[in-house]
Order: structure tokens, then C-alpha cells, then sequence
């Protein structure tokens, strides 16, 4: 028998979240500076913006360099942003220093034209990076879906309030193609009331099974609509310890209600209801039944008729 402890300590969005403006200002670069009318590329200047060069320039859809990229559609607008090289651009917020009590969420869309291409999405609080993402996108000139999102709660005694705010984007690997860049929007939302939640999961005769190989635990956490995922964990079984022991992943969930799924391969697949009380910690246990041999979501006649085929084999998978 294992107990696996996973404290879920994780993010669940609620819809009841107010509204928040963008900090940023031309966040979709729809305030193009220099454009060729003609070609859709920029002289390298990105109103509001910092460029490091004209690697890091505006374009808009249509003329010759918009059509040569392939792109159909921005995700906002009419323009965009490339960077490429060993460019940069970045942005300090304007009349804003860092606060407490507050969630900063940076998302932005991307996709790349001409050569694979590594870039750094990165929020600061002065020179400190507080979110840092290096991003590549490959394969065909479209935009990546769904776009990037990260953010970072700001909770009182952080040495770092009152830093000046900055985005920054920085191309990682020289000579590495360009990217497309759009829709950069920051916001400072208050932080939701949150509490931990301790799930503790047992798998029936995990420890009769000598070969662990058998693929994954998989927790997805889901909205109260029970279809929404917000976030999936997923831990290898054949990555346990010997003997095995509880291990710990850690997230925060929001107040309010949500499910949890926990699956793994020929274990039956379970859903918790949960209800989450803010600053309240609460354990949520849950046993899957060993013998879902098929993998259909049962354990019924099919899978002993698929034991019984195979009964007395030696290494042979059931």
C-alpha cells in the first residue's frame, strides 16, 4: 500500500475576479512609430517602449515583410512586434512601484517566422526578475495557443516593494530567427483569499507490483465547473522511492469550490469535491481500486476476462 501526501497548495481561478486595466502602455503595438507603408516593417523605434536595436522593431499586417511572415491574423490589432538576435525592448511602468497584497499577471501572445528562436519574458522589481520565462516556439509561422501566462503574489514583508516595475523581452540566442510578439498586458489584481489543501492518495497493492513502469499519477485540478483545468501534476510511478514513501507537491488553491481528479493507469479514476475555506488547511483523501486492467474507467468482467487470457503467461502485458 502507498500513501502518497500531495499538499495542493495551488491556483484556481475564479470567475469572480474584478477586471484590472493594463499597466503597460502599447501593449499591442497598435501605436506603431516608424512603419514603411509599403514594406509593413518598422525603423526600430516601439512607441513607449526601449528598443536595444532595429532587431527589435514594429510590423504591421500586409505590404511585403507582412505577408512574407505568414501570418494571417494578429491576436490584437493590426501590429505587432518582432525581436530578433541579441535585441531587447522593455518597458518601466509607468507611475507604479511594486505592492503588496497584489498578484501581478504578465501574458503576452507569441509565435516566430524564419528560423526557430529563443527569447526571455521577464517582469523585474528593480533589477530583481520576479518572473522569468525563456520561451522558444517552433514549427510553422503561426501564433502559439494558448498564449503565455505567469504571475507572481506580492504578500507584505517582500523586500522588494516599492521597486520600480519593468517588462522586459531579451533574444536568448544569437542568430537564432526572430520573433513575433503581441498583446503584452500586466495586471495588479488583489491577492484572493487562499488556503492549503492536503491530498492524500493511496493506490490499492502498489506495493505487490514489482514493475513500476506503468506510466503516471496524474492530479488535475478543476474549476467548480468540473470540466475547466487549471492545473495538471503528474509524478512517475517508477520514479518512487524504495520502500516506498509519501512525497509532497505544493500548491495554493483559492477559496471556493473545485474538484480534484486523480488518475493513474489500471487504477480506477476518482473525483474529490472540494470546498476550499480561506486561511482554513483542510485534507482531502482519496483510494484508487487497483484492477481497471483495460483502462476503461471499470472494474467489471471485461478485465477479468482479460486476466483469465491470459492467465499463467510469464511477462507478457495484460
Amino acid at each position: 500500500m502507498l500513501k502518497i501526501s500531495l499538499l495542493i497548495v495551488g491556483l484556481l481561478l475564479v470567475s469572480s475576479m474584478l477586471f484590472a486595466a493594463n499597466l503597460l502602455e502599447n501593449g499591442s503595438f497598435e501605436d506603431p512609430g516608424g512603419i514603411d507603408p509599403n514594406t509593413g516593417w518598422g525603423d526600430g523605434t516601439i512607441p513607449k517602449w526601449v528598443p536595444k536595436d532595429a532587431f527589435a522593431a514594429c510590423f504591421e499586417m500586409g505590404g511585403t515583410s507582412g505577408n512574407y511572415f505568414g501570418i494571417t491574423a494578429m491576436p490584437d490589432g493590426v501590429k505587432g512586434v518582432t525581436i530578433g538576435y541579441e535585441s531587447d525592448f522593455y518597458q518601466i511602468i509607468k507611475d507604479h512601484t511594486l505592492q503588496a497584497g497584489k498578484r501581478y499577471t504578465l501574458s503576452f501572445s507569441y509565435g516566430k517566422f524564419w528560423a526557430d528562436h529563443e527569447f526571455k519574458a521577464e517582469l523585474l522589481a528593480g533589477d530583481t526578475p520576479i518572473i522569468s520565462q525563456n520561451l522558444t516556439k517552433t514549427g510553422d509561422y503561426e501564433w502559439l495557443s494558448p498564449p503565455y501566462s505567469g504571475y507572481i503574489d506580492i504578500k507584505a514583508g517582500n523586500s522588494l516593494i516599492g521597486s520600480a516595475v519593468t517588462v522586459k523581452f531579451t533574444s536568448v540566442v544569437a542568430g537564432s530567427g526572430y520573433a513575433f510578439i503581441d498583446n503584452v498586458v500586466l495586471e495588479a489584481t488583489d491577492i484572493p483569499p487562499q488556503a492549503n489543501v492536503n491530498l492524500n492518495i493511496t493506490l490499492d497493492d502498489l506495493d505487490k507490483i514489482v514493475d513500476r513502469n506503468l506510466g503516471s499519477i496524474n492530479v488535475e485540478i478543476l474549476a467548480a465547473d468540473k470540466t475547466t483545468v487549471v492545473e495538471t501534476i503528474t509524478t512517475s510511478l517508477n520514479t518512487l522511492p524504495e520502500p516506498p514513501e509519501a512525497f509532497v507537491i505544493s500548491r495554493l488553491l483559492n477559496a471556493g469550490d473545485c474538484f480534484i481528479k486523480v488518475s493513474a493507469p489500471k487504477w480506477l479514476t476518482k473525483i474529490a469535491p472540494v470546498t476550499v475555506v480561506a486561511d482554513v488547511d483542510q485534507d482531502v483523501n482519496i483510494n484508487l481500486l487497483n484492477g481497471d486492467i483495460n483502462g476503461d474507467g471499470k472494474i467489471n468482467v471485461s478485465d477479468y476476462n482479460r486476466l483469465k487470457s491470459n492467465w499463467f503467461k510469464v511477462n507478457d502485458t495484460l
